[in-house]
């Protein structure tokens, strides 16, 4: 339901009325979409109050979004390490066929 730019929005069982950011509500649902996802996570490994699960998955996402925050292109250590081995293992090839 929508009222007055709000969207009504269903986070581990609680319904929460919101204004989205910049009135995008898909991205809003969005967002949502994966607090939720989050919390079924943690609720399928043993966690089942409602509020600790939905905490949980709050800082889970957190530390996901930090790590892409604090890495200066937005990838992971592995993603960059994996593309400056393959960066290495290309330029040994051309100084190899430069060399002969």
């Amino acid at each position: 339901m929508e009222d007055g730019g709000k969207i009504d929005i269903n986070l581990a069982g609680q319904l929460f009325r919101i204004a989205p950011p910049q009135g995008d509500a898909t991205r809003l649902r969005r967002a949502a979409a994966i607090v939720c996802d989050k919390v079924r996570e943690i609720e399928k490994a043993g966690v089942v109050a409602t509020n600790r699960s939905a905490l949980l998955a709050a800082l889970e996402i957190a530390l996901e979004l930090l790590e892409v925050r604090e890495s200066p292109s937005g990838l992971s250590d592995g993603d960059v390490a994996a593309g400056r081995g393959r960066l290495e293992a290309m330029i040994a090839r051309i100084d190899q066929e430069l060399a002969t």
